[in-house]
């Protein structure tokens, strides 16, 4: 009989800091989209017509996006 061992497991694979540095400025670059929203319904601009609100409404999903970006690359 051979008496078979296991080999010891793996650290897990860590991601380099380049990644990390690249999902942090594209995810404030997406911040923008929903400052420029925020600012927009802050003057008022929550009357608008159905097709501004739209715009207004996916641009604040797009910052939104850059959030999780930016949560994502200080997390491992």
């Amino acid at each position: 009989m051979s008496d078979q061992t296991t080999p010891p497991p793996t650290p897990p694979s860590q991601r380099s800091g380049c990644a990390s540095v690249l999902l942090f400025v594209f995810g404030a670059i997406l911040l923008l989209p929903g400052l420029c929203s925020l600012v927009y319904i802050g003057m008022g601009g929550a009357d608008a017509e159905p097709v501004v609100t739209t715009i207004v409404f996916v641009c604040l999903l797009i910052g939104v996006g850059g959030v999780v970006m930016i949560v994502k690359a200080f997390r491992r």
